[in-house]
């Protein structure tokens, strides 16, 4: 099974003080399937988590993404429209 990882997703994983980080990870445990996400989630992601105590957790979390197999980081471009290379008109 494939799944999309959202960036509320993510950051519930990642952080233990997180309302919903029980329950996203008691899933994702339990999850063999892979993950998909995009690069502006991973952009939010590190964005929420740049506080100086939570960016050592936001950069390994990327590196370990980029080199899980099992995970696909799509591209930002392919989320724009044909022959759009950035967002806006």
């Amino acid at each position: 099974m494939t799944v999309f990882a959202d960036t509320f997703a993510l950051i519930a994983w990642l952080n233990p003080r997180d309302a919903s980080h029980a329950a996203v990870t008691n899933y994702l445990d339990g999850f063999t399937g892979r993950l998909v996400t995009i690069e502006w989630v991973l952009m939010e992601l590190a964005d929420a988590l740049s506080a100086p105590t939570a960016r050592g957790t936001a950069v390994a979390f990327l590196q370990a993404v980029r080199a899980d197999p099992l995970s696909c980081t799509k591209p930002a471009s392919t989320c724009l429209p044909p022959g759009q290379t950035k967002p806006g008109r």
